[in-house]
């Protein structure tokens, strides 16, 4: 198994932000779809960089969802967020990845 590391801590430990001036422009698409009490939030973003983009779907569900909750906290103040999980990955140094749900 090859050795995995955080990539936003530096060597003596410290958290640190990746540079991301060089990213490429990304695709991104939002789906949202009542079910039963609540919804269903997908995300799917795209880039031709060399770099992680599964970041930028998970922010876009975690806004999407916030902004349902402040939609609807004036008839339900008891609304649960979550959960957020990545569901599929591919590119990238790790290649294709897919939750089994």
């Amino acid at each position: 198994m090859a050795s995995r590391k955080l990539t936003h801590i530096d060597k003596e430990g410290r958290a640190r932000m990746v540079d991301v001036t060089e990213k490429s422009e990304t695709f991104r698409d939002i789906s949202i779809e009542v079910i039963d009490s609540g919804a269903r939030i997908e995300a799917t973003a795209r880039t031709k960089a060399e770099t992680g983009v599964e970041m930028e779907a998970m922010t876009a569900v975690s806004v999407s969802a916030l902004t349902l909750y402040d939609m609807c906290k004036a008839v339900e103040k008891g609304i649960s967020i979550g959960p957020l999980r990545l569901l599929e990955k591919s590119g990238g140094k790790s290649g294709h990845w897919v939750r089994h749900i």
